[in-house]
């Protein structure tokens, strides 16, 4: 069973946390920004809102014996499953004495959802179908007629689970686990990517906790996505590629790890996992092995920056933190940056440095500066909580600059490209059967005149093979540093040689040279490829593996981008 944990910060409630809050600074709330307040110093009292009281898991037949004693809920129920939402997603209740919403969602056979929901406040209760559209709840009441949605308060962003229990939640197989579209990566475009467990009627909406970042940091698209459930950010992650930045905000799923040595003692914790929504006011739990799938299973490895905001969503700060299923040790993932919070504090510190660090990264600031500096602010409220990373993470990590300003003074007015790739191929025979080893070879191809816009470059190639027979390809690609060791990224469709047509490949590619001169810079580069499945050798579905950017044969050529000034 998971159920809700209060922190003790929570007593210290100041303000309601209103729609919008955060986006004016948690103005009135004790708040500070990464920069203090106006005299530059930082408030002395931390932010605070009031907080739900109660967020519990409802089985089916105790939300429907809440129904057969509400005649007006009974009826929204009938209508719901007369236009064929009868599959059971997940149920609840959240608030507290004074403001309470029970809630069960249902989902029909194309996997839409509908959730019926009353909310008491006292003895004044509306009972309504809500659904999402545009981004917006819309509350719909038996009449059909709109019901302006009622806010409910944020619950504290910290779950438990007893240790040999389960969540009790059910997510609908309609929904859930349905597969990527990893050919869907898009790396002519960057991304800030706010996955929101929460909405607007929480006052905790995605589009307020970006902060600046999502202007002064260079991104051609801010994806900002209330109840977010397990597949949109399971797309989110696998779709990204190293130079985006994704902020899960949710609440973390810990346990215990081992009993308090003393009485009155805190136990020691792992955290296991994370939440996403379900059904707008419900939520289940992603494990932390679920979260490194996604990430394995991502082209290029997924964003480059991950923010977890919730209490603890890196661990207490115990040995805990070092257990195979624990969060740390699931996302060690070289090269990029994951950051979460180790301790427990209320959400508007949490939501503040969060800010605080994404604004850092916004202002040019390494992770590990903007880390520091947000830090400042639970130090200068003397709270336990702080931004952490994971033992693996880059904390030189910067931003690229905008793509306006990403070149600096020398801008390239093209670039063209050589490329050798060592490929593995294995094919099965037919559906079902097992893949074996078919051939190595050598592919090469060649593109003249690419376009460059900022750190991205394109470019296609035609070649004719045999009279009248074309290879046609094309080639995106994402520039960071230009300097030996640093990494790059391109997307690579079309064909290769004969046999070997039709292929998308995703290349993480480094730099092994760089030669300047008045002309041109030479960039010389090695790496690895993944490649999407595809059909050859007669028509059998082959795949590429543990192919890269090399030839096959040594001395025949090495990959080359060239950059023409």
């Amino acid at each position: 069973m998971t159920g809700l944990r209060s922190p003790e910060s929570a007593a210290a409630a100041a303000c309601f946390f209103a729609i919008g809050a955060l986006a004016a600074g948690l103005s009135g709330c004790g708040s500070a920004t990464s920069d203090g307040g106006a005299d530059g110093t930082v408030a002395n009292e931390p932010p605070s809102f009031p907080l739900s009281s109660v967020q519990d898991d409802l089985a089916e037949a105790d939300f429907l014996a809440l129904a057969d004693g509400d005649a007006d809920l009974a009826a929204l129920r009938a209508n719901l499953s007369g236009a064929g939402f009868g599959t059971f997603v997940v149920a609840g209740a959240v608030g507290d004495d004074a403001a309470r919403l029970e809630f069960a969602a249902y989902s029909n056979a194309s996997g839409e959802t509908r959730t019926l929901v009353r909310h008491c406040a006292g003895e004044d209760c509306v009972r309504a179908v809500a659904e999402e559209a545009d981004g917006a709840i819309r509350w719909i009441d038996a009449a059909g007629a709109d019901v302006t949605p009622r806010a409910v308060a944020l619950p504290p962003l910290l779950r438990e689970q007893a240790v040999g229990g389960t969540a009790t939640r059910v997510v609908s197989a309609l929904s859930d686990g349905e597969p990527v579209d990893v050919a869907a990566v898009d790396l002519s475009r960057r991304r800030l990517l706010v996955m929101n467990q929460f909405g607007a009627t929480t006052g905790l909406a995605a589009t307020d906790v970006a902060g600046t970042l999502a202007t002064a940091g260079g991104f051609d698209e801010v994806i900002a996505d209330d109840h977010a459930t397990w597949d949109a950010i399971r797309s989110a992650i696998t779709t990204a590629y190293p130079h985006e930045v994704m902020v899960w905000i949710g609440q973390p799923v810990r346990m215990l790890h081992k009993q308090p040595v003393a009485k009155g003692e805190p136990g020691w914790y792992k955290s296991i996992g994370m939440e996403a929504a379900s059904g707008l006011y419900g939520l289940r739990k992603v494990a932390s092995e679920d979260m490194s799938r996604a990430f394995k299973s991502a082209p290029l490895a997924g964003p480059g920056v991950v923010l977890l905001v919730g209490s603890e969503s890196l661990g207490d700060g115990t040995e805990g933190m070092n257990m195979p299923a624990a969060i740390p040790q699931q996302l060690e993932l070289p090269g990029k940056v994951v950051a979460g919070f180790t301790g427990d504090a209320h959400p508007a510190v949490l939501l503040a440095v969060a800010r605080a660090f994404l604004d850092g990264l916004g202002t040019g600031k390494t992770a590990g500066d903007a880390r520091d500096a947000a830090n400042g602010l639970v130090e200068a409220w003397d709270l336990p909580a702080r931004l952490a990373f994971t033992d693996e993470s880059d904390a030189a990590f910067r931003l690229l600059p905008p793509r306006a300003s990403f070149w600096g003074g020398k801008v390239p007015a093209s670039a063209s490209m050589k490329l050798y790739l060592h490929m593995r191929l294995w094919c099965a025979a037919k559906p079902g059967a097992s893949f074996k080893a078919i051939e190595e070879n050598q592919g090469n191809s060649g593109f003249e005149e690419m376009e460059i816009d900022g750190p991205v470059f394109r470019g296609n190639m035609e070649r004719e093979y045999d009279p009248g027979q074309f290879h046609r390809a094309e080639v995106v690609g994402v520039l960071g540093e230009v300097r030996k060791g640093a990494h790059f990224y391109f997307a690579y469709r079309g064909d290769v040689k004969k046999g070997y047509v039709g292929l998308t490949m995703y290349a993480n590619a480094e730099i092994t040279d760089v030669r300047e001169d008045e002309a041109e810079t030479r960039v010389s580069f090695a790496g690895s490829v993944v490649a999407l499945p595809f059909a050859a050798n007669g028509g059998q579905s082959c795949e590429l593996r543990d192919t890269d950017l090399e030839p096959q044969l040594q001395g025949s050529g090495t990959s080359e981008l060239i950059l023409k000034y």
